[in-house]
């Protein structure tokens, strides 16, 4: 008789495993996204820190973050398959995520660029949900969509930005 799973990510299902791998590398868009804006501030202004100098800072700390915990995520996937502890054909699905993702990724960032904050925003929360979602497409749309809404909007009226021009 085997000895019961440990590890709470092996015991759920693959749909599970696959959000697990796949959320570092939606964390490291949205901070390389935020370090490219912050790159358009001033960095330094005469003889002191102008107004990009800590969100650079916070933007390379959190992309290095993120890179660790994607990086992270893949060799354990690697040394999982590597003892056997998954199918074989595991390692073709992470492949596969890893290029979706990737993908992602780079439409958001070049949509961030073109189509403005919210437009970006909202179809690449949808574009993740149709990839990372199996069943109950529509309600988690729902459920997704005001937040981008929401959060830029709301981040607009506090910080009186201008993330959004009208």
């Amino acid at each position: 008789m085997a000895a019961p799973e440990t590890d709470p990510v092996r015991r759920i299902g693959p749909s599970r495993r696959r959000l697990r791998a796949i959320f570092p590398g939606v964390v490291l868009a949205v901070a390389v996204t935020y370090t490219l804006l912050s790159t358009t501030l001033v960095f330094w202004a005469d003889d002191q820190p102008g107004a990009g100098f800590f969100p650079l800072i916070l933007g390379v700390l959190f992309s290095a973050f993120a890179l660790a915990g994607l990086v992270k995520e893949l060799l354990r996937a690697r040394s999982d398959q590597s003892a056997g502890q998954e199918a074989s054909g595991t390692a073709r699905v992470h492949a596969r995520d890893c290029a979706v993702l990737a993908a992602l990724a780079l439409g958001y960032i070049v949509l961030f660029f073109t189509a403005g904050v919210l437009i970006a925003t909202i179809l690449f929360c949808v574009a993740a949900v149709m990839f990372l979602v199996s069943e109950r497409r529509i309600r988690s749309i729902l459920i997704v969509l005001p937040i981008p809404i929401v959060i830029v909007f709301g981040l607009n009226a506090l910080t009186n930005g201008a993330l959004i021009s009208f």
